[in-house]
């Protein structure tokens, strides 16, 4: 008889906590080199070749938060200064480089998910992400260009990451726990963010920026080790799996030997679904608020101030208990998701208080998780057998956020280093969370589509 894992460490659990790992890792990795941007570049030759700018922001004679001490939004000293002299423009550029991967990287994740293994797929984006976290800080001292190109790289393969996390939640994740084993792995890419803001600005300032990839890096490793040996993709194929659990999943999400075969997708029907569009909608509208979160954030708080498990249990028991049908509770956590960031980001930017601000953005961040048991639940009720390919779709059209969201900014604030730029930023970005809590809130159903069932042959 094979080895199994103790009684109380259900397989299904240790999946959920080597991909809660695997996001908070990759997306650590994502969001590192926007904050170690910060003491990367030469603030002092900046600030001089844009000293019309500078001026107008120690000036702020035409917005009312003359409050605001000269030293706190651009001091005189800048001693976490690098060496690279790269314009607002060209840091946008650079950040949003891995995007322009993780654009192209959707689909063939999906694919190779669905048609070969979702686990091996999540293994090799989580992979990459980590080899390429130690190539950096040699390639930025050599030449921007390679960091663009390994950026690149990372998010191709970091595109592979959420579509094979779709496919393995519907493998690994019975209905009734649904909600929270999908909050607790993708909660891990806003607790890497977070993790990566504190810890990557400690080791900038107390060690070098080199040091912040070198130890992301090496702390990420043992993982790959882990997950090769204790994640594949069917519990009916799992070497240590005791039986009871296996037989728990394999009737509760109905799996056979032969799930991995090559299921064709219904193109047409997908493209004339009203429910898909109304997924990309929102998944467009939310990555942007998103992405000022992951991209912008260390900028503002550098110039201007210096400086989700509950409710997927909720989630379940609401469901499960059929205190509220499936769609209102998917509802429900979107727009919560949705409108208190958006509330946030209006207040962020009327506040010269460090902690005020830090805790708006903590509070916007904190209701986004609901976001785990809404709209990211959406892709697999509609469409279980294609919630890879779903999830690729939405999340493309999400990532051109991504792209933009880093140019936009940079070319605002190399147009006006100001707290109106601010403004406008944080204020469009609500406006896109508020445009996802409509779409969603009033449109989104949770009913299965035609399409989605074996029987079902679309029209040639």
């Amino acid at each position: 008889m094979g080895y199994h894992l103790p009684r109380f460490i259900p397989c299904r659990y240790i999946y959920m906590l080597l991909g809660f790992l695997g996001m908070l890792f990759t997306f650590a990795m994502m969001t590192n080199l926007a904050i170690a941007m910060v003491s990367m570049v030469n603030h002092t030759a900046i600030k001089i070749l844009h000293e019309d700018d500078f001026r107008s922001i120690r000036g702020i004679v035409h917005f009312h938060l003359d409050t605001i001490p000269d030293d706190e939004i651009l001091p005189e000293e800048s001693p976490e200064d690098g060496t690279n002299i790269w314009s607002l423009s060209l840091q946008g550029i650079i950040i949003s480089s891995y995007f322009w991967g993780y654009l192209l990287g959707q689909l063939p994740g999906a694919r190779l998910s669905e048609d070969v293994s979702g686990a091996w797929t999540f293994f090799a984006g989580v992979s990459i992400h980590i080899l390429g976290t130690l190539l950096i800080p040699e390639a930025g001292h050599i030449h921007y260009g390679l960091i663009i190109a390994i950026r690149v790289v990372q998010g191709f393969m970091g595109g592979f990451t959420f579509p094979a996390t779709h496919f393995l939640l519907t493998r690994w994740a019975p209905p009734h726990e649904r909600s929270l084993i999908s909050s607790f792995v993708y909660s891990g890419g806003p607790m890497g963010n977070v993790i990566s803001l504190i810890f990557t600005g400690s080791i900038c300032y107390y060690i070098n920026w080199e040091a912040s990839f070198y130890i992301l890096g090496g702390i990420s490793a043992p993982w790959m080790i882990l997950w090769a040996i204790l994640v594949n993709d069917n519990p009916r194929k799992h070497k240590f799996i005791r039986e009871e659990e296996r037989e728990y999943l394999t009737t509760t999400l109905q799996l056979t030997d032969d799930k991995m075969s090559h299921s064709r997708v219904p193109w047409k029907s997908i493209a004339r679904s009203g429910q898909v569009w109304i997924l990309i909608l929102t998944h467009s509208a939310l990555c942007w608020g998103f992405y000022v979160n992951l991209t912008q954030l260390p900028l503002y708080m550098k110039m201007v101030l210096h400086f989700s498990l509950c409710y997927g249990r909720l989630a379940d028991y609401l469901i499960s208990t059929g205190k509220l049908p499936l769609t209102t509770v998917r509802r429900l956590s979107t727009v919560i998701a949705a409108t208190v960031p958006a509330l946030c980001c209006i207040a962020v930017p009327f506040t010269t208080s460090h902690v005020i601000a830090v805790c708006l953005m903590i509070t916007g961040n904190t209701f986004f998780a609901a976001v785990f048991s809404g709209f990211q639940q959406a892709h697999m009720d509609i469409a279980s057998r294609f919630a890879a390919t779903l999830m690729s779709l939405t999340n493309s059209c999400g990532t051109v956020s991504g792209i933009i969201v880093p140019i936009f900014s940079g070319w605002m604030l190399d147009k006006d280093i100001s707290m109106r730029s601010w403004q406008v930023i944080f204020f469009v970005t609500a406006g896109f969370y508020l445009s996802a809590a409509i779409i969603f809130g009033l449109f989104a159903k949770s009913d299965e589509l035609p399409w989605n069932k074996d029987s079902y042959k679309e029209d040639e």
